[in-house]
């Protein structure tokens, strides 16, 4: 009989259990727009391409704006309160055309930015790489030229101190390109550079990575497919990765995760018009562990506090952003209304348990030029 009761009070137990969990509401998302600033006129052109939050609150974009040629962009820095409203912005080189791709924190509490420059009559470009304080006051600026068509667009500070550049060099026609990674010392001295690709295999990088065992990881493309590299400390190639060898793919944006593994942004164009935003979780050895994909595509992927992700890039006319759990299902995705404007939301980052700051550019529908546009969600 004491049997019989023992046997009937966990089932009972386990009953009870079952049905708490099954009455557990799941839970809903709802993020909302915050606050909105458009930074510009409609007649000149002013992008924003990365975000930085500053350890006072505010945020720092890097992107690009009109320089005295009429014709031209130049390198631009905008500083933003907390509240989105314009704290000062400062343009570089005027007259040299240029653009600033990413921004990223420097060990010293400045920024590190990297694009490319054209530094003469020509049409040549240059990798560029600018330090500044945390006031936007440049301390150091240099230029590195390899062919002619030189690009920047990815750049890491490393704990040791110096600087890793992830980007592009390409003939002037483009008919060939080869991804290219730099180190430099902490005043942006080069103390190596590595090739990769070549005419049969072309590459290249759009951001990079410093990996948990000193060495370096990149994203890009591979003439096609999504390409991940990983490079020693002295830049000698490791192991390289490619997925979705049957479409036209890039990754544009990477992160180191708390595993010590790899999450990637991008997109892929099925048939070359059908673009899918895509999420690439991967182990330190650049194994894919999960992927994600939706319609749109992807600029910018970060690691968010409770261990999953968010990603921000564009579907249609309007900014796309999309959050995950750790596991990769997909918690909940927003288009932010865009006032009958083309939108793009290139770089995002968390700035509260339930807040996000986006930067992009917004363009007025029939107008060729866009605007710097920075909004905040938060989610209830």
């Amino acid at each position: 009989m004491k049997k019989d009761l023992t046997v009937v009070l966990m089932c009972l137990a386990v009953l009870f259990i079952s049905c708490a969990e099954d009455s557990s509401p799941t839970r809903s998302y709802s993020p909302q727009v915050t606050w909105t600033s458009v930074y510009g006129s409609p007649s000149e052109p002013e992008v924003g391409n990365s975000l930085q939050v500053a350890s006072d609150g505010s945020f720092i974009i890097a992107g690009s704006a009109r320089s005295i040629d009429p014709y031209g962009m130049s390198g631009w820095l905008v500083k933003a309160d907390s509240l989105g409203n314009l704290a000062w912005d400062h343009i570089f080189n005027e007259d040299h055309d240029g653009t600033f791709y990413r921004v990223k924190r420097a060990n010293d509490g400045g920024f590190i930015y990297t694009g490319m420059i054209q530094p003469g009559e020509s049409e040549d470009t240059d990798v560029w790489l600018v330090k500044t304080d945390p006031l936007g006051t440049v301390e150091w600026s240099q230029a590195f030229d390899s062919t002619q068509v030189d690009e920047g667009y990815g750049v890491v500070a490393l704990n040791q101190g110096g600087y890793i550049v992830a980007g592009t060099v390409a003939g002037g026609s483009y008919d060939w390109l080869e991804a290219w990674m730099i180190k430099t010392d902490a005043q942006g001295n080069m103390i190596w550079n590595r090739k990769f690709g070549n005419q049969n295999q072309p590459m290249t990088f759009y951001d990079v990575a410093a990996s948990a065992d000193g060495g370096y990881v990149a994203t890009g493309s591979a003439a096609g497919p999504l390409l991940l590299m990983k490079v020693d400390e002295n830049g000698d190639s490791l192991w390289c990765r490619t997925f979705n060898e049957m479409e036209y793919c890039a990754g544009q944006s990477l992160e180191r995760t708390s595993d010590n593994g790899f999450i990637i942004a991008g997109y892929s164009a099925v048939l070359g018009y059908e673009y899918q935003l895509i999420l690439i979780k991967t182990d330190p050895e650049g194994n894919e562990i999960w992927r994600i994909t939706q319609p749109g595509s992807g600029s910018d992927v970060e690691e968010t506090q409770d261990g999953g992700y968010i990603a921000v890039g564009f579907q249609d006319y309007t900014m796309l952003v999309v959050k995950t759990n750790p596991t990769g299902s997909i918690l909940w995705t927003m288009t932010p209304e865009n006032g009958g404007c083309i939108d793009r939301g290139k770089s995002i980052a968390q700035v509260s348990e339930n807040g996000y700051v986006i930067c992009g550019y917004s363009t007025y529908m029939g107008q060729t030029y866009g605007n710097l546009k920075i909004l905040r969600l938060d989610v209830e």
